[in-house]
C-alpha cells in the first residue's frame, strides 16, 4: 500500500478519457482534429444502419447535419403528434417548410437520430394475431418523448391550445401515452401500441399487451 500513488490509495477515479465524452466519442479532439477511441467497436448491420459498442460512435449520430433541415424534421412530427405517420407524410412536410428537396432517406436518418436522442417514440400498430400482415404495413403513431415539446415547436401557449381543441387533444393524448408507457413498462408489459382494423372504422388509441398475449385497451378523449 506504502508504494502506491496516493490517488489509487485513497480510491480516487481515474481522468475520463476524451474518448468518453463529446466530441471524442465521434472520433474529434476539443480542436475539431481527429482522435484514436481505444477499444472502440463498430459495425454496420445488413441494411446499412451502424452500431455501435461503448466507446463507439453510430455514424448516424456523428454525421454532420444541418439544424435548419433538423429543425423542420422536428416542427414536422409536432403537427402529427399522437397521429399515425409515415415517413413520406413526415417528407412532405418538411418540404412545406424547406426549399431545397428532401430526398426518401433524410427522414429516416433523422429520426433514427432522434430516437437515439430520445426525442421521439414510436407507438407500433398492433394485431391480435401472432402473424398479422396488415400491422406490419401500418405507419406507426408518432410522438415525442414530452407532448411539451411538440406545443414548443408548434408555437403553442395556453391561449392558442383553448382555441384548438383539436390540436389540445393530440397533445392530451401523447402526454397519456407517455403515461400508460411508464407504467407498461414497469409492469414489463411485452409493449404499447395503437390499433386501427383494415376498412379504418374501428380503433383503439392505446394497447398495452403482456408477453402471454393479454391486452388492454385505453381511449385517450379530452372533453364530453
Amino acid at each position: 500500500i506504502g508504494s502506491l500513488p496516493r490517488r489509487d490509495r485513497f480510491g480516487d477515479p481515474p481522468r475520463p478519457s476524451i474518448s468518453a465524452f463529446w466530441p471524442g466519442r465521434c472520433g474529434r479532439g476539443p480542436t475539431g482534429k481527429g482522435v484514436v477511441i481505444k477499444g472502440a467497436r463498430h459495425r454496420e448491420d445488413g441494411d446499412g444502419s451502424a452500431e455501435g459498442g461503448i466507446g463507439a460512435p453510430a455514424r448516424s449520430f456523428c454525421a454532420p447535419r444541418d439544424p435548419r433541415r433538423f429543425l423542420a424534421y422536428l416542427r414536422a412530427v409536432a403537427a402529427l403528434e399522437s397521429q399515425p405517420a409515415s415517413f413520406s407524410a413526415l417528407t412532405r412536410r418538411m418540404q412545406e417548410e424547406l426549399t431545397a428537396a428532401v430526398g426518401a432517406a433524410a427522414v429516416p436518418a433523422l429520426h433514427d437520430l432522434a430516437g437515439r436522442m430520445f426525442l421521439v417514440e414510436d407507438q407500433p400498430a398492433w394485431s391480435p394475431r401472432l402473424r398479422p400482415k396488415e400491422a406490419a404495413a401500418r405507419a406507426p403513431t408518432r410522438h415525442f418523448a414530452d407532448p411539451s415539446l411538440a406545443a414548443g415547436l408548434l408555437g403553442a401557449g395556453a391561449d392558442r391550445l383553448l382555441a384548438d381543441p383539436e390540436t389540445l387533444g393530440f397533445l392530451f393524448e401523447g402526454q397519456v401515452v407517455h403515461d400508460v408507457r411508464v407504467y407498461a413498462q414497469a409492469a414489463e408489459a411485452r409493449g404499447v401500441f395503437h390499433y386501427r382494423d383494415s376498412k379504418g372504422g374501428d380503433e383503439i388509441d392505446i394497447v398495452v399487451e403482456g408477453h402471454d398475449g393479454a391486452w388492454l385497451g385505453v381511449e385517450a378523449k379530452l372533453g364530453g
